[in-house]
């Protein structure tokens, strides 16, 4: 009698699965009623894995206790094929990074550099920070690398101050924010203009605690492209640069002892690219956040001045980490095909623009959006990831799966419930401490390709070379004459100096999203938004000095 029951009441629900709207009917404009469909009565859930049901913190434990044990060649092997925080190498061969890791050896002797592009997550020196103290507290270095002349947005590691703001230009947002006919925007995609004397203090946050290698540095780097002199003064010292047709200039001054804190005072006119804070030796990762882009912006910079800098600074690798602000636009595996064919070029122009460095993409993190009055991953993000993956390493180069890494799908909906929170409810972002968590996972699976290469390579061990420290100058402060490749401004010999035209669509459509416009939002508010400074900036681009993350 109850088995009898049981089917006429799965009769019902059928035969409602099979009459029923599947968009389900709306009732106000806010709210739908929806019923499963039958497919998803009768498959439940096909995406649930052994992860999926660990809580945020229970992974973040498993990932950190698969590390501990590695002593053998094999449990090497098995981690590089099948670990789902793995870096995903060409050819499957770890060895890719094997000059980056024999750089890594000798970086007390030959400073290396490393430099992190990334959209909002690498926003307030994020994932970055993790990386660049781990770096320095294993081969030596100090200074955070690579700071901006104008500080527009918080940072959590950096006071920049300055009592005016020159004007600045940016490769990527709003069209009213770029240069007419000059695509001179330096290394980071952003240049600020000096015409006058703009001092310059810059000073650690005060509530890190303990010893951060980031905050002590002995070399300041102003890059820059001069039409006439500009002259750089810090802690009593003068260094000039000349007028050049140079496609970049480093003008440095290193300094005796540390420092955490300096003023720096520019004087003349041309471009100024940003300070460099970094030490005679050792490692420095360069943070450069650029916000709402899809990373198809590469082929729009000045690839001379890349160039320069990669080389000039003996950069070993170039982290790419994008794909989160394309995901909301692509809904079908055809446009996620179109949006890696436009990454594959910029993946191609920077491995000519560094051929002596290694590359890495970081795709994106896991989001969510409401499906069905839940929230659930975006439904091409694995599909996205899986490609990217695919098209980065058929192109030579390593990927590293922060969607796979964090858990997968409906990972950051986890993280965001967790106590305390590693996600903010906009289920996009992290917080401060689940940035934390997703720079050590970045962090440990770079440490692990190194234990690797030193495991195949044990007298490479910085105990068996000679790895002694630069000695400081005797002077109290030297003026260091920089070498540089000798490559011209109009060296742009890559291809279309503009990105290619899906990457400018892309970068349009995300400028509205960052800006709260929804997609298919009239042209009236696009030029709005145009003629707005983007969000966490003022009108004059005055640093925002709160905190834009979720605590």
């Amino acid at each position: 009698m109850i088995s009898a029951g049981l089917f006429v009441v799965i009769g019902l629900l059928a035969s409602i699965c099979a009459v029923f709207p599947e968009d389900g009917i709306q009732l106000t404009e806010e709210t739908s009623l929806r019923f499963p469909t039958l497919t998803e009565m009768l498959e439940g859930d096909t995406t649930a894995t052994a992860e999926s049901l660990l809580s945020a913190e229970e992974l973040l434990a498993m990932r950190e206790q698969e590390l501990k044990h590695m002593q053998e060649e094999q449990q090497y092997i098995d981690y590089f094929k099948t670990n789902p925080g793995r870096i995903h190498f060409p050819a499957d061969s770890a060895a890719y990074f094997d000059d980056f890791y024999a750089a890594l050896t000798r970086a007390r002797q030959k400073g290396v550099r490393v430099v992190h592009y990334g959209d909002s997550q690498l926003e307030a020196d994020r994932l970055s920070c993790v990386l660049r103290q781990a770096l320095q507290e294993e081969f030596g270095g100090g200074g955070n690398g690579w700071i901006p002349m104008v500080e527009s947005l918080w940072s959590q590691t950096t006071n920049i101050y300055s009592a005016k703001t020159p004007r600045r230009y940016q490769i990527y947002g709003p069209a009213s924010g770029r240069r007419e006919g000059n695509n001179c925007y330096g290394p980071m995609g952003s240049v600020s203009m000096l015409d006058s004397t703009f001092t310059l203090s810059i000073s650690p946050k005060k509530q890190q605690t303990g010893y951060v290698s980031a905050n002590y540095f002995n070399r300041i780097t102003l890059l820059s492209r001069n039409g006439g002199t500009i002259r750089m003064s810090a802690q009593g010292q003068t260094a000039s640069a000349a007028g050049s047709d140079a496609a970049l200039q480093l003008t440095r001054i290193n300094v005796k002892d540390s420092t955490t804190t300096v003023s720096i005072s520019l004087s003349g006119r041309g471009d100024v690219y940003g300070i460099l804070l970094d030490n005679r030796g050792g490692v420095s990762v360069d943070n450069v956040p650029l916000r709402g882009c899809s990373g198809t912006i590469f082929t729009g910079m000045n690839a001379a001045q890349m160039r320069t800098y990669f080389e000039a600074t003996n950069t070993q690798l170039i982290i790419m980490q994008f794909g989160g602000n394309s995901m909301p636009y692509i809904k079908t595996e055809q446009q996620v095909n179109t949006y890696v064919s436009s990454l594959r070029k910029q993946v191609q122009h920077m491995k000519r623009l560094a051929p002596d460095a290694k590359i890495m993409w970081v795709g994106p993190s896991d989001m969510s959006t409401r499906i069905n009055g839940k929230m659930q991953t975006y439904p091409m993000l694995r599909t996205m990831d899986q490609a990217i993956c695919k098209m980065v390493n058929e192109e030579g180069c390593a990927y590293w799966s922060l969607f796979e890494s964090m858990g997968g799908p409906g990972s950051m909906a986890r993280w965001a419930n967790s106590s305390p929170a590693l996600a903010g409810n906009d289920y996009v972002h992290f917080t401060r401490l689940g940035a934390q968590k997703a720079g050590e996972l970045l962090t440990n699976a770079i440490m692990t390709g190194y234990r690797y290469y030193i495991f195949r390579h044990p007298e490479m061990q910085p105990d068996k070379l000679n790895t002694e420290p630069i000695p400081a100058p005797e002077m109290q402060l030297e003026v260091e004459q920089i070498t540089l490749p000798n490559i011209p401004l109009d060296s742009d010999s890559y291809g279309d100096p503009r990105q290619d035209t899906f990457g400018e669509e892309m970068e349009a459509a995300e400028t509205l999203m960052e800006s709260g416009i929804q997609p298919g939002a009239t042209q009236n508010a696009a030029e709005e938004v145009e003629n707005t400074p983007a969000a966490g900036e003022t009108a004059a681009n005055e640093p925002d000095n709160t905190d834009p993350f979720f605590e």
